[in-house]
């Protein structure tokens, strides 16, 4: 078991007159390498449940634990613990020797330790791509965007311990080129390009490698393809499937668009009003049309007409989540021969 979330509760502006419930005991688990969509209208909870369980935000109850170590984001202090906080640290100042020894004109000097040990950035267990990821790019090299925070890149000009771009060019981090590698984009066409000239699609599959050299063991992913084209799609999808196998990293999918869903994830949780009011299978959740209508979501296209036919007495059976399935649900009906069925495939 990769990620257990237990009975999380959030309320915004709690003990004001604006107060507003998010989330009501929402419980699920994530396995290692399992795809599960969290789905609702603008309003349900996803976005706040995202940012609960990548540890951005605290919740009011309930908590987020991973192989059994509790993530779950420490509260913020409030007005008083801040002033106390505030206190605490003028009162170290106030007693630290450097400030008596000051007044007597005498001088502390550091002593000779050797040089500097330079830790290891502090990595995150569960990473989130914001719905718009290519927002985040700052800087004018695909492999320095990656590399930042893992690896000291140095200014042109000035030396010491780190790399260069040109440094980072000739030899990247292992970890680097490894992400690009997951999402598509080869080192060596794509590692000197500015992240701004990239398309749509390419842009999307750099910030997933941005989070991929982390080896995050969660991904929380909030409308991945958002505005992609139907190629787009499909190639973002083959890289978080291939993330998947490969390296065993669970993903969460926070989207209102059904057909994604259907596309990659493996379960489904319908959450309405803060509340989990579905959950299952992908089959099992997508195909009741009448569940959805109740949660305020528009069934996929295929579920609709799947359900229009019932409604006149064609009661069809099969997996109608996409065209291909549908057309081997439907072809019996309309008198299609298995043979001719499996030429038509093979076509």
């Amino acid at each position: 078991m990769t990620l257990r979330i237990e009975q999380l509760q959030h309320t915004y502006l709690k003990g004001t007159p604006m107060q507003h419930t998010a989330l009501v005991d929402v419980s699920f688990e994530l396995a290692p390498g399992e795809c599960v969509a969290v789905v609702g209208v603008s309003g349900s909870g996803k976005s706040t449940l995202s940012r609960i369980v990548a540890g951005l935000l605290a919740p009011t109850g309930g908590k987020v634990v991973l192989d059994g170590v509790d993530v779950t984001a420490a509260k913020a202090l409030g007005a008083w613990g801040r002033r106390f906080k505030a206190l605490g640290r003028w009162l170290c100042a106030l007693l630290n020797p450097r400030h008596w020894l000051a007044g007597r004109h005498w001088t502390v000097k550091r002593g000779r330790h050797g040089p500097k040990v330079q830790t290891p950035p502090r990595l995150r267990p569960v990473m989130l791509a914001f719905q718009n990821p290519e927002d985040q790019f700052f800087t004018t090299c695909v492999m320095e965007e990656v590399a930042v925070g893992l690896v000291p890149i140095l200014p042109p000009g000035v030396s010491g311990a780190g790399m260069t771009i040109h440094e980072l060019l000739a030899a990247p981090p292992p970890d680097v080129v490894e992400a690009l590698r997951l999402v598509e984009l080869d080192p060596a066409r794509y590692g000197s390009r500015d992240p701004f000239t990239l398309s749509g699609g390419e842009q999307r599959r750099l910030a997933l490698a941005v989070l991929l050299a982390r080896r995050p063991r969660v991904l929380v992913l909030d409308e991945p393809s958002a505005g992609l084209d139907d190629p787009g799609r499909a190639r973002l999808y083959a890289c978080i499937e291939r993330v998947r196998n490969e390296q065993r990293t669970a993903v969460l999918i926070v989207s209102h668009d059904l057909e994604e869903v259907a596309a990659i994830a493996e379960r489904v949780i319908v959450l309405a009003d803060g509340r989990v009011a579905a959950a299952g299978a992908t089959g099992e959740v997508l195909l009741d049309a009448e569940l959805l209508t109740r949660a305020g979501l528009a069934a996929p296209p295929l579920v609709r007409l799947r359900a229009a036919l019932a409604a006149r007495g064609h009661v069809l059976g099969g997996d109608w989540l996409d065209v291909e399935r549908a057309a081997l649900a439907l072809a019996p009906a309309l008198g299609v021969s298995a043979a001719e069925r499996r030429d038509a495939a093979r076509a």
